[in-house]
């Protein structure tokens, strides 16, 4: 399979309502890193790409006509980017001070981390994770199990 050095198989694409807003907010709230920026017409940003540790988010505007929406234009999304860091808690509470929304506070969870879930100013939701211990499928299927999900 041939792809660009800098990506991966699977590169999430984030449709936003001002890219380098978006960039910024990831820089200051998540630690993220600009790889590179795209200005089009008129100096508005039209692609960005972020990095954290080895993989790369790309960012790019609102486009009705293309049918690019960002969350908050089409009403929410079901999808959750879920992120491994070293620390959730300072994590969290940098993207709070940020303009981060908090829809789950960080806890403990039956896989074996400790989670966050955050809401950034676009409407995407993040789940944010800081690995504690390994944790085998029999015991988290238990733990489901008692969870009555």
């Amino acid at each position: 399979m041939q792809m660009p050095k800098k990506t991966t198989a699977i590169t999430p694409h984030l449709t936003v309502r001002d890219v380098a807003a978006a960039a910024a907010f990831y820089e200051k709230a998540f630690g993220f890193t600009r790889k590179f920026m795209l200005p089009g017409a008129g100096g508005r940003i039209m692609h960005a790409e972020m990095g954290h540790d080895n993989c790369t988010v790309m960012i790019g505007p609102e486009s009705l006509e293309r049918g690019m929406r960002s969350p908050i234009t089409a009403g929410g999304t079901p999808v959750s980017l879920f992120v491994y860091v070293a620390d959730v808690d300072q994590l969290h509470a940098r993207a709070l001070a940020a303009g981060a929304r908090e829809l789950m506070p960080p806890s403990e969870q039956f896989f074996g981390a400790r989670t966050s879930v955050l809401l950034d100013p676009d409407g995407h939701q993040w789940m944010f994770a800081q690995h504690k211990k390994e944790v085998g499928v029999e015991a988290m299927t238990e733990a489901i199990r008692g969870r009555h999900v």
